[in-house]
């Protein structure tokens, strides 16, 4: 079974949105949440402690930090679509194989076969099937070049049937 795809830049950029809101969302919530309880502390420290200046300045540190930390987090993956080189390793033409020997991508300038008990998940949203094979690193998978919902099924259950074995 395969499929042969082109990967944009903005389908890299959606990846990257995806990956940061969905999978690395969860340990920026929580070093988040101890720096706006441990930046008062030590910004309170020699001071005798007042609960309404401690709480002023847990807001004030959750405001300013959250606006850099996922603010402009979230803005620098606007530009991350356009780092990659149209023909590079990320972009460009690419045709997916699911063969006995493992995963298959195939472009003008390689072919990477990932063995089987290398992927480590597949996961979908209402855009993109994405190979994991790593944390950080999947192949990306338009959906808007299945044929239709069927074959996009077919495709997502012959690999989830292969990597669990």
């Amino acid at each position: 079974m395969e499929i042969t795809v082109e990967i944009t830049s903005k389908d890299f950029t959606n990846f990257n949105k995806y990956y940061y809101l969905k999978k690395a969302f969860k340990p920026r919530l929580i070093i988040y949440l101890i720096m706006i309880i441990v930046l008062p502390i030590i910004m309170n420290l020699g001071e005798p402690f007042d609960l309404i200046t401690f709480v002023i300045s847990i807001l004030f540190t959750a405001i300013i930090f959250g606006l850099i930390y996922f603010g402009f987090g979230y803005l620098s993956l606007n530009l991350v679509g356009k780092l990659p080189s149209s023909n590079g390793a990320i972009l460009g033409k690419r045709k997916f194989i699911i063969s006995d020997g493992g995963f298959i991508e195939e472009s003008d300038s390689n072919t990477n076969i990932q063995k089987w008990n290398s992927i480590k998940s597949i996961e979908l949203n209402d855009e993109y099937v994405f190979v994991f094979i790593d944390k950080i690193a999947a192949y990306i998978i338009p959906k808007r070049y299945f044929t239709d919902k069927a074959h996009e099924n077919s495709f997502v259950e012959n690999m989830k049937a292969r990597i669990s074995q």
